[in-house]
């Protein structure tokens, strides 16, 4: 800790990352004291606390705020602070991109933020759990599929894996010719 105390180098080492000088009054307005208050709470807590927060139970959290002269409401945000901060290194470990309160998207990293929408196995549409609304939708899915015109996206063939037929090859060969000309 004791080298997080020369907090004007880590402003001016974080002003110059891509995407902090929006941040640049937030470090401005950075409370150095809020450094010795964080480390008075992680020195009041056991080693095992420390390694493991999730065993931080109500009567854990009084002791810990109690011997640091803080309060339960400043032991929370530290380890809601922290548990934000794994989730961050995860996403980064899994080779995304973190979601930085108040940075927006990083250039040329897409913007996704290392999420990717998973569907259920072997499911694609979520179905309805009332039977009769899954009639409805069944139908309605069939409907659709007896309207739908047969044959592919340029208007030939007869549908899906089907050949065209000689005529179908000739108005193609007729469009074709006319674009090349």
């Amino acid at each position: 800790m004791q080298q997080l105390r020369g907090a004007g180098s880590i402003k001016k080492m974080m002003g110059m990352l891509p995407g902090m000088g929006k941040m640049k009054d937030q470090l401005d307005n950075f409370d150095e004291r809020e450094i010795v208050r964080t480390e008075a709470i992680i020195q009041s807590m056991t080693q095992a606390e420390r390694k493991n927060p999730k065993i931080l139970n109500g009567s854990r959290r009084l002791r810990i705020a109690r011997g640091s002269g803080m309060t339960v409401t400043d032991v929370n945000a530290l380890v809601q602070r922290f548990e934000q901060a794994a989730k961050m290194m995860k996403t980064v470990a899994r080779g995304g991109v973190p979601q930085i309160p108040g940075m927006g998207p990083m250039p040329g990293m897409g913007g996704h933020g290392g999420k990717k929408k998973q569907q259920a196995k072997g499911k694609g549409k979520q179905r309805s759990g009332n039977p009769a609304k899954r009639a409805q939708e069944a139908a309605g899915v069939a409907a659709k599929q007896a309207e739908a015109p047969s044959g592919s996206g340029f208007g030939l063939g007869g549908g899906a894996g089907a050949q065209p037929t000689e005529e179908d090859m000739a108005k193609l060969q007729q469009m074709l010719g006319k674009g090349l000309r």
